[in-house]
């Protein structure tokens, strides 16, 4: 008999698996959008979506570092890829204004994500939540993607992408940076991750081994 191609997305995530399938679907669907340039960050062609990448597969390596969590390590990339979507939302809707975040972050000495609860009443974690409850993304999610400057005790993958976006800003692949808390750094490490995972060295080769190629 004949032998048929593949014709559908059921029969390629059925010879593939969704661990290939799902990140090259979710690289056509945004990846465009995570190209643009976006001004009133000061982000430049492709710089978010390098930033996205790098956070999304330092979240997936993580995975490997923590005990038994409630969610896939391709749950844990997706979450790392999409965590920063609400900027693409929020730089639609300052498209009128001249002011760039990022100059009035470095000016003012405040976050960014106060300068956009100041200027719009929210600021792009909660808005890319919204966003993500639209394409009816499950809530815990959600609410991870929205708490990832200020990650939740009772949300793991919160923690993980707090890491995993420190991690991305620490090798320059950040623009509008927002130099994060210590503090709230090494709480999101006791919170998800083993002593295996807490000594420089295996920070420092987690950093190198995985994103050389993306500098």
């Amino acid at each position: 008999s004949q032998r048929g191609g593949v014709t559908s997305l059921k029969q390629a995530i059925q010879l593939l698996g969704t661990s290939i399938i799902m990140p090259m679907i979710l690289e056509l669907t945004v990846g465009g959008s995570l190209n643009m340039e976006l001004k009133h960050y000061g982000i430049p062609t492709s710089g978010l979506r390098k930033h996205s990448l790098c956070a999304g597969i330092t979240a997936k390596e993580l995975t490997k570092y923590c005990g038994i969590l409630p969610f896939t390590p391709d749950t844990a990339f997706t979450a790392g890829l999409l965590h920063d979507i609400g900027k693409i939302a929020l730089n639609e809707v300052l498209s009128g204004s001249e002011s760039c975040l990022t100059d009035k972050n470095e000016s003012l000495g405040k976050s960014i994500t106060e300068l956009e609860r100041e200027l719009i009443g929210a600021d792009h974690a909660e808005v890319g939540a919204l966003v993500l409850e639209e394409w009816k993304f499950p809530i815990f999610f959600c609410e991870a993607v929205g708490q990832h400057h200020l990650p939740t005790i009772s949300n793991q993958l919160s923690h993980l992408i707090h890491i995993a976006n420190w991690c991305a800003h620490s090798i320059d692949l950040a623009f509008g940076y927002q130099s994060p808390s210590d503090d709230l750094y090494m709480e999101s490490i006791s919170a998800v991750l083993t002593s295996q995972f807490k000594s420089y060295k295996n920070r420092s080769n987690l950093l190198r081994s995985n994103w050389h190629w993306l500098k």
